[in-house]
């Protein structure tokens, strides 16, 4: 993905990913530019072929089911800017078993507790 898009001569730099952008694509992976702020409601949503996904430092915003049944989902990286996640946000996401960087959300239980596997009420809790 670009960091920036030249449309009619002016360049435009990519700060956000659209509400359901990706939703049910078979992508298997997906770099995001650094200039990335937010990421919308259900961009990534059933996703299944995705096994690690990092959020770039700089993310502010992501929202609700943005991650929602990505079942093949083993690895997420959070970075420091966040602070908040949706309640739904990895719902479903059956084979999440490592999540980095979490240390700053306020709401870990929430947002982790429809997780399935002892590691993630374990680790995050």
């Amino acid at each position: 993905m670009p960091q920036s898009i030249t449309e009619e001569g002016v360049e435009n730099t990519v700060t956000s990913i659209g509400s359901t952008a990706f939703k049910n694509s078979k992508i298997t992976g997906v770099t995001l530019p650094s200039t990335i702020r937010t990421i919308g409601e259900e961009a990534f949503y059933k996703c299944e072929n995705m096994s690690k996904f990092v959020i770039p430092e700089g993310v502010t915003e992501i929202g609700s089911s943005a991650f929602q049944n990505m079942t093949k989902l083993t690895t997420i990286d959070i970075p420091e800017s966040m602070v908040y996640l949706d309640e739904y946000l990895f719902y479903n996401c059956t084979a999440l078993r490592s999540v980095t960087g979490a240390e700053n959300i306020n709401n870990r239980y929430v947002c982790f507790r429809q997780m399935s596997g002892p590691y993630i009420a374990r680790r995050l809790v």
